[in-house]
């Protein structure tokens, strides 16, 4: 089951990927409106419950309800990930996604759409705190 990101979240997420305001046009025929974004994101895979190492991925679009990403990681549809989205300027707020859709572009490249599935706790987002300052861009 998916959750949707509150309205004060999505503009902090949207307003910390996105500098400039996206221009209005014709909206969409979705549940939740997407953003272009194309920004390099900390990204980590969950194996029986356990966060993995934390990688990078590029964020390709946000909604309210997920997001797209560009992954050199494979994941298979129903997989769970965490993704860490900027909520201020040197903040990051963590998410567990699921994948709804995966598209094969290459050998080594894979499109994700993935949901979220909830915010991650207090202690699970700062598992890797360290970690997503390295990596983060």
């Amino acid at each position: 089951m998916g959750m949707e990101l509150t309205e004060e979240m999505m503009a902090r997420i949207t307003s910390n990927l996105m500098p400039d305001p996206p221009l209005r046009g014709q909206p969409e025929a979705r549940l939740a409106n997407r953003f272009g974004i194309s920004i390099c994101l900390p990204f980590a895979t969950i194996h029986d419950g356990a966060i993995g190492d934390v990688m990078t991925v590029l964020g390709l679009n946000v909604s309210r309800t997920g997001l797209a990403i560009l992954s050199s990681t494979d994941l298979s549809v129903g997989q769970e990930f965490v993704i860490w989205l900027p909520s201020a300027p040197d903040e990051y707020v963590s998410i567990h996604c699921q994948v709804a859709r995966r598209d094969l572009l290459s050998r080594t490249s894979f499109l994700l759409g993935a949901i979220y599935t909830r915010m991650s706790t207090v202690g699970e987002s700062s598992l890797h705190a360290s970690a997503i300052a390295t990596t983060a861009p």
